[in-house]
């Protein structure tokens, strides 16, 4: 690092579902340690503000499968991009998201979570 002189650290620790299921965030200690040798480490604010961007996609499930093909969307990201305004309207649309594999809900550090299913269309 001495020799980089990088103008900003990140560290990166997933929020998210990771895409594989060995990878485990680290416990809080050695998160301590990490920004004790590092210094000055930039934090992510989370959850992430904002939603995601459909702009072109006309078709609202269409555009989740796009988008839980990169990366996993929270429920409340997913209730925004199917424009719903109640979350009884997101068990039904979900449930038939699911039954045709679109997606698939999982529930990781408290959070719900919906990521690519069964489907690759």
């Amino acid at each position: 690092m001495d020799r980089i002189k990088p103008d900003r650290l990140y560290l990166s620790v997933p929020h998210r579902p990771p895409a594989e299921d060995w990878v485990e965030a680290p416990d809080p200690t050695r998160l301590m340690l990490a920004e004790s040798i590092l210094e000055d480490v930039y934090h992510l604010e989370l959850p992430e503000p904002g939603g995601f961007d459909t702009e072109g996609i006309s078709d609202p499930i269409d555009a989740v499968r796009r988008i839980v093909r990169g990366h996993p969307m929270r429920q409340d990201q997913l209730m925004e991009v199917l424009h719903l305004r109640s979350p009884d309207m997101l068990n039904d649309i979900v449930q038939g998201m699911e039954i045709d594999g679109v997606v698939h809900r999982i529930k990781y550090k408290g959070n719900v979570y919906y990521t690519a299913g069964s489907t690759r269309r």
